[in-house]
């Protein structure tokens, strides 16, 4: 016989489904609001931090407005994230020349100079992947929170290497096989970098959990 409570948990606030859907728009909320304060350029920083504040949240279950939150993280840290912005855009323009650089010489030692370059890149990745969550979260001068990020991603080096792995994919698909990222580029931008945030955010949560421990019992 048909259960008559089934159709009524289909439309109950908290069920599976409805939980699930409610994430899924909160992600595709989150890419589209990142990907509009990043257009300024100068604010990817802010945007990023935003993008962390408010992923960490959903994670937590800390129910409000995406929207709302996104906005009041921005607001609260632009100031301190623009030098993390001009930081990450000095290393991207100097990595890039470098690239470009290697591929028109074409000299013996370019497949050296290569493997140096995406060292630094993935090196980069990882530290920025800490830099803009620990922004989000703790309150430091822009060398305590650089220090904290590699200290951090060099401790938990098996988070480390899935976030940057995560964080790089899209970048390095659209590099590779741009045409094939071409026919996703909208699931992308709707989702993408939403999803991507939660995904980092269940990891960077506990990770993050742990340093405020120590701190919380010298301040009961």
């Amino acid at each position: 016989m048909e259960d008559r409570n089934e159709g009524k948990r289909l439309f109950q606030s908290d069920n599976p489904f409805n939980s699930f859907m409610t994430l899924v728009f909160d992600m595709m909320e989150l890419s589209i609001l990142w990907i509009i304060f990043c257009l300024p350029i100068i604010t990817i920083g802010a945007s990023t931090t935003a993008l962390y504040y408010e992923a960490m949240k959903l994670v937590r279950d800390e129910g409000s407005s995406v929207s709302k939150g996104f906005l009041k993280s921005f607001k609260e840290n632009f100031k301190e994230s623009v030098p993390f912005t001009l930081i990450e855009l000095l290393i991207a323009a100097v990595l890039v020349f470098d690239f470009h650089y290697l591929r028109a010489k074409e000299t013996a030692g370019a497949s050296i100079s290569y493997g140096i370059l995406l060292f630094a890149a993935i090196l980069a990745v990882a530290v920025f992947s800490y830099a803009y969550p620990l922004l989000a979260h703790f309150v430091n001068t822009v060398k305590g929170t650089f220090n904290n990020a590699w200290r951090v991603a060099a401790t938990n080096l098996p988070v480390t290497l899935l976030i940057t792995a995560i964080n790089a994919a899209p970048f390095l698909w659209f590099l590779l096989a741009p045409s094939s990222f071409a026919r996703v580029f909208w699931i992308w931008i709707f989702v993408g970098e939403g999803a991507s945030a939660y995904v980092c955010s269940i990891f960077l949560v506990k990770i993050f959990d742990r340093i405020a421990e120590p701190e919380n019992e010298e301040n009961p």
